[in-house]
């Protein structure tokens, strides 16, 4: 219609037996026929003119001719190759061809692919398809457009052809021992194709038709089948030998279905049907093995090994190879007899005069079972079980479990040992080992880690990695802390406990930790560690200072009180030791060295109150050898240079004592407020140097002749005597408590003499005396003798003894009492009872009638739960 003055409002269509319908105001409609023909559609409107008023237009009309649509369209196929024909597509088999032909009528056929190929068209309209030198798997999309005379415009059209291999089938379990059916399986079963046995290489013979599986009728011989398999077509007929074997290797009774592992594994040739007297002949990699001519062989050597023998009628056979990898063994013996020198000896050892263990390595080297041999409480040997991925990894840590040396020779190799492993657990939750996953790269850095036992599974510990996002760390520089590491400078660790519990770490391109960030329950705990420039930590932020300043948002600290609050602060001197160590809320702790880098003094805030510190004096060797106070009320920078000009090193004996002027401080005891608290002895018993030992071993009455220790006087480089001063109530000095110890050849300590405060004098009255395993050389008590006294009333006197297994787990506490000489009855203090893995599982607590009732008893049971 013409433009119309004035404002229009309403609008009156007719279209005769068409459907109108406006989405609108009616200015626009759609218009709908049912049936072909010659339309006239008229349309009248009215207006709003500001001059005449409201006005009605003439009636403007128009003539549609309404055409029928075509009927739906398809592409077909002419010269039939393909398969799986459809109306948008069709599947073809490697180096065939078709051609897809318009609809018929169609005119001005323009075609084109997706992806792009030659598409010539041919007569009629259509193109030529070819799958020559097309993928398997591939598809190409065929777009057409074209006109049909008389009809609407139509829309294109696409047909998809896809590339089809010719199926190919493996086939498994091809072979069985003796007469019998057999189930032949194709490995790479399709469901989309039609699996096809015939009976012979050719011909229409079917034995079986379907699925994955062909079941054979009962066989006395080996045949031959053949398998075709339909994809796009039937392919062609594939051999299949199906091999009935009359002999094969057994080892351990079983067919092996995997490599053969031992350090002396046994093959057992067996032939269907009966025996044979043979000869046999035993092949490996391919050639003879000389000499073998029974039904068995020890194999000491990997390799892939064969048997072949002859049945009664003269027929030869062969097994099928059985792969064996020995393994190597290392044996570790630890000796707890003295005065064994010859090793042939040592295997000849008792359980409880040696440790005993056995590691089975594989071909590679790397161990795969370790022994305790005879290391249970019942003399079992404990299996630990390893195992390792195809990189050399181990993803699975497995418990030890024992094993009765009744079911197999003492320290041989398990080779059931994973069953066994889940039948000791079963009882105790299960899942008798740990995981691990690490990253696919160089680094292999862990990723998840779970704990042994089923509660765990679900309950990894998990690491991510990654770098810091911009604004989420504090760059620190001393306490300032206003500024931001930017994005990517700091690595970032992202650690979730085994509860969820998440900690973020982040780590500088040195190596250090800066941040520590803990989230929980919805708190985040931050720990900044802030390093000076050369390296060292210089602050600590822990996360109540943090939650501080973020709170007031004030990130440079100048506040001398907040420092002294919360933060923790270490100071340097030039030579990078620490002079000065403050914690929150206490006073700094001061450091003094000397010129020999050693750290003489020490004062915490009470001693600087005091104008004390606490002083180490060493001998020649740099071994402490007096402690005490020493009263000056200088600063630390002031007694740092002090000690640094001394020139001598170190303090000498001197009198049953030590000199104590040679190094700074020079001090004398009990003069101007200083005062010795501690002295100790090495290397003898000499104190005052005149040439004879101050103290020595006195025997022990209450021993036999053969229980008696003997002491030895090699003791260069031992604690021989100490002294430690009393402290008196009210803060008074007193006396010295004093003890001498006295060793053994192996350096065990075999008596110790000593004061007490009850009787503080020179005279060691007291001492303890003590008998090892092996005259010392296995460092386990066996009896001690403990005498007290006080004055010259009877000693009190505390006999114990002990008992153990063979692998040194405590089983008997034994304790005797003797008072003013009368010696009581003996009590059994405590029995222990194992596991076979050693887990303590009961104690027995005093027996006075030798074991046969307790007065307590305290039970124990582990279990494989969180």
């Amino acid at each position: 219609m013409s433009e119309i003055d004035g404002i229009c409002d309403s609008w009156d269509w007719n279209a005769g037996d068409g459907t109108v319908t406006s989405p609108g105001d009616g200015r626009e409609v759609t218009i709908t026929w049912n049936s072909p023909g010659i339309r006239r559609v008229s349309v009248s409107a009215t207006c709003q003119n500001e001059t005449s008023g409201r006005t009605s237009y003439p009636t403007a009309y128009i003539d549609v001719n309404v055409v029928a649509p075509p009927p739906n369209q398809f592409i077909t196929v002419l010269n039939n190759q393909a398969a799986n024909i459809t109306a948008s597509s069709a599947t073809v088999c490697p180096n065939r061809s078709f051609v897809l032909m318009p609809p018929p009528g169609a005119t001005n056929c323009v075609w084109s692919s997706n992806p792009a190929t030659t598409t010539n068209p041919t007569i009629g309209g259509g193109v030529l398809v070819s799958s020559a030198g097309a993928a398997p798997y591939s598809s190409v999309t065929y777009t057409l457009r074209y006109h049909l005379a008389g009809t609407c415009p139509v829309g294109p059209l696409t047909f998809t052809v896809n590339v089809a291999p010719l199926g190919s089938a493996v086939v498994t379990d091809t072979a069985r021992f003796g007469p019998g059916s057999l189930a032949l399986t194709v490995a790479n079963y399709q469901p989309a194709y039609t699996y096809t046995w015939y009976e012979a290489a050719t011909g229409p013979a079917v034995a079986y038709r379907g699925g994955p599986t062909f079941t054979t009728p009962v066989l006395s011989q080996s045949r031959r089948y053949y398998l075709a398999v339909t994809s796009c077509e039937e392919g062609p007929r594939q051999e299949v030998q199906v091999l009935l074997r009359q002999v094969r290797i057994l080892v351990d009774g079983q067919e092996p279905t995997q490599p053969v592992t031992g350090t002396r594994v046994v093959l057992q040739a067996e032939l269907a049907g009966g025996t044979s007297p043979g000869p046999y002949s035993w092949w490996r990699d391919g050639e003879q093995v000389s000499g073998a001519s029974g039904p068995q062989l020890a194999v000491t050597e990997a390799g892939t090994y064969t048997v072949r023998l002859a049945d009664r009628s003269g027929s030869e056979y062969e097994s099928l190879p059985v792969q064996v990898l020995p393994l190597t063994q290392l044996k570790e013996w630890t000796v707890l007899r003295p005065h064994v020198s010859d090793p042939q000896q040592v295997p000849q050892l008792g359980a409880s005069e040696r440790g005993y263990t056995v590691t089975y390595a594989g071909g590679l080297g790397q161990p795969i079972q370790q022994l305790g041999v005879q290391a249970g409480p019942q003399q079992e040997d404990v299996v630990q079980h390893l195992g390792y991925e195809g990189t050399g990894t181990t993803s699975q840590t497995f418990l030890p479990f024992p094993v009765d040396v009744a079911a197999k020779p003492s320290g041989a190799y398990e080779a059931d040992a994973l069953r066994k492993l889940d039948a000791y657990y079963a009882g105790k939750g299960g899942a008798p080992f740990s995981t691990s996953v690490s990253e696919a790269s160089p680094l292999g850095r862990p990723l998840e880690q779970t704990q042994p036992g089923q509660a765990w599974a679900g309950h990894a510990a998990r690491r991510s990695y990654a770098t810091n996002a911009a604004g989420e760390v504090r760059r620190w520089r001393g306490v300032d802390g206003r500024e931001w590491y930017a994005a990517g400078q700091l690595s970032k660790e992202t650690r979730l406990d085994p509860d969820n519990r998440r900690t973020d770490v982040f780590t500088d391109q040195l190596g250090r930790v800066v941040l520590q960030r803990q989230l929980a329950d919805d708190q985040q705990l931050d720990t900044y560690t802030v390093y000076a420039d050369a390296g060292y930590v210089e602050w600590v932020i822990p996360p109540a200072a943090v939650a501080a300043l973020r709170s007031s948002g004030q990130w440079n600290i100048q506040d001398a009180g907040f420092q002294d609050r919360w933060l923790y602060h270490y100071t340097y001197d030039e030579r990078g030791r620490v002079v000065e160590r403050k914690l929150p809320g206490a006073a700094p702790v001061y450091l003094v060295y000397d010129a020999f880098d050693r750290p003489i003094l020490v004062q915490d805030g009470a001693h600087r109150a005091a104008q004390q510190w606490l002083f180490t004096k060493f001998d020649a060797q740099n071994r402490p050898v007096v402690e005490g106070i020493w009263q000056d009320g200088r600063g630390r920078a002031e007694v740092q240079a002090a000690a640094q000009s001394q020139a001598l090193e170190y303090e000498t004996r001197s009198g049953g004592s030590y000199t104590t002027g040679n190094t700074f401080p020079a001090l004398q005891d009990g003069v101007a407020g200083a005062t010795l608290l501690s002295l100790t002895f090495y290397d003898d018993y000499d104190l005052n140097g005149d040439g004879t030992p101050d103290y020595a071993f006195r025997a022990e009455s209450r021993l036999s002749g053969g229980e008696q220790p003997v002491t030895t006087s090699q003791t260069r480089g031992l604690v021989t005597v100490t002294r430690r001063r009393v402290v008196e109530p009210g803060g008074a000095y007193g006396g010295w408590l004093s003890t001498a110890l006295l060793y053994d050849a192996y350096g065990n300590v075999v008596q110790k003499q000593s004061n007490n405060l009850l009787q503080a004098s020179s005279e060691l009255g007291d001492q303890t005396t003590l008998v090892y395993q092996g005259e010392g050389f296995v460092p386990r008590v066996l009896r001690s003798v403990k005498q007290q006294r006080y004055g010259a009333a009877w000693p009190v006197v505390v006999r114990n003894r002990f008992s153990y297994d063979a692998a040194g787990r405590l089983l008997d506490t034994w304790q005797q009492h003797e008072l003013q000489g009368r010696l009581e009855p003996e009590t059994l203090l405590s029995r222990q009872h194992y596991t076979g893995l050693g887990e303590l599982t009961q104690k027995q607590l005093h027996s006075r009638d030798w074991g046969r009732t307790f007065l307590q008893t305290e039970d124990f049971a582990y279990k494989l739960l969180k």
